[in-house]
């Protein structure tokens, strides 16, 4: 459906916008050059406009904030590092790569869950922006299908996948994600407050403790979230449905229709 659409359907009141806590994200490998260096991590970071890579992946939600998505508790919205092209330009060169000048090929692995239009076009835009804004050069890399699981190996120096919460809770995002251990990061600091967190019956202490470790994630730029999901319905004005679970749609039986 073309954005003309969209917006007439908007208009009518028959679009229905909600979130799915559920982020698309750049994961570096931190424990090997270049990305071992969370300045080279925060210049990519600061390179990637991801408003402008929602309107051209069309009716995405660029992911402005931090891991944590908005559609769970303890959202931190604007923690994110903000794009600032010129800002990488100069941290880049700082960390001995001047306008890119002499930085090593790197890789990045897409297509993990074989989402190969979608992932494709994801590279295609970053490959663009990295090279405007840095001056640097990736690669695409595919997993072997031969692979029984995810494998951290020597053939790439970052991935692109989506994680979606296994429960509505920061924690799905912070503490039970596997994909945090496949960068490789480790932070002492980091790591304490997830276990503070883990260990308080506090909801609101809790939730800052989330929060400062998902601001700490994105300081280091281990993880550069680019979309949170979403999902939209077209629906008559009359047709409601109940607050339900944050993981899951609504089934038939939530949904209510109102006298019109």
């Amino acid at each position: 459906m073309q954005q003309e659409e969209w917006q007439h359907f908007r208009e009518l009141g028959q679009l229905d916008i909600s979130t799915l806590p559920f982020v698309d994200a750049i994961h570096f490998i931190t424990d090997r050059p270049p990305f071992d260096n969370p300045a080279i991590r925060r210049a990519f970071a600061l390179a990637t406009d991801r408003e402008k890579l929602a309107r051209e992946m069309e009716n995405k939600l660029p992911a402005t904030g931090g891991y944590i998505p908005p559609s769970l508790p303890g959202v931190t919205p604007g923690v994110g590092l903000q794009y600032n092209p010129k800002e990488a330009r100069r941290i880049l060169g700082s960390a001995g790569y001047p306008q890119g000048s002499g930085f090593p090929p790197v890789s990045m692995l897409i297509e993990l869950v074989g989402l190969e239009k979608g992932d494709n076009l994801v590279f295609a835009l970053l490959e663009k922006m990295w090279k405007e804004n840095l001056g640097v050069t990736i690669r695409k890399c595919r997993q072997d299908p031969d692979a029984r699981q995810f494998d951290v190996n020597e053939a790439f120096h970052l991935f692109f996948l989506g994680w979606f919460a296994d429960y509505p809770d920061p924690a799905s995002f912070l503490q039970t994600n596997f994909l945090i251990d496949q960068t490789r990061w480790q932070n002492t600091e980091f790591d304490q407050l997830i276990s503070d967190g883990r260990h308080t019956l506090d909801q609101g202490k809790r939730l800052d403790l989330y929060r400062q470790a998902d601001r700490i994630l994105m300081e280091e730029a281990v993880i550069l979230p680019l979309f949170y999901g979403h999902i939209y319905e077209l629906r008559q004005p009359w047709v409601q449905k109940s607050a339900g679970s944050t993981i899951y749609n609504s089934r038939w039986k939530d949904i209510i229709l109102m006298p019109h």
